[in-house]
């Protein structure tokens, strides 16, 4: 058992070398290539920057319900064709946040409006005979 640990670190360390040796021929050719502190090893891994949007989120619905109560699903198509871009894999989860969150729109069975849309019909008051 011993001499299965003590080949093990000895093969570890003598990577652990080679590594290193690699990793320094690496910042050289970066710097001879004028790309010091841009090492290569560094480039991976970085995020895109999130899309630009001329409205938000909530303005984008707001412009979709305006002609009148729709489901989740139309309200992201309505919202997507006006070019607003998500910076998520699923869309339907944020639209569905800002729906829920912003107290500006309702909902009434499977459909959201705007808030106030739907105040057609006025109450009539019952009097007492």
């Amino acid at each position: 058992m011993r001499e299965k640990l003590k080949k093990f670190l000895e093969k570890r360390d003598s990577l652990l070398q080679t590594r290193a040796r690699i990793l320094e021929k690496i910042r050289e050719i970066d710097h001879l290539l004028g790309n010091a502190g841009n090492s290569t090893t560094s480039q991976f891994g970085q995020r895109t920057k999130r899309p630009k949007n001329e409205l938000k989120l909530k303005e984008a619905i707001g412009k979709a319900l305006a002609d009148g109560p729709k489901n989740r699903r139309t309200i992201l198509e309505a919202v997507q064709e006006m070019g607003y871009r998500f910076s998520t894999s699923n869309p339907l989860n944020s639209l569905s946040a800002a729906l829920y969150t912003n107290k500006q729109f309702v909902k009434d069975g499977h459909l959201f409006s705007l808030k106030g849309a739907n105040k057609n019909t006025k109450k009539v008051s019952q009097k007492k005979s």
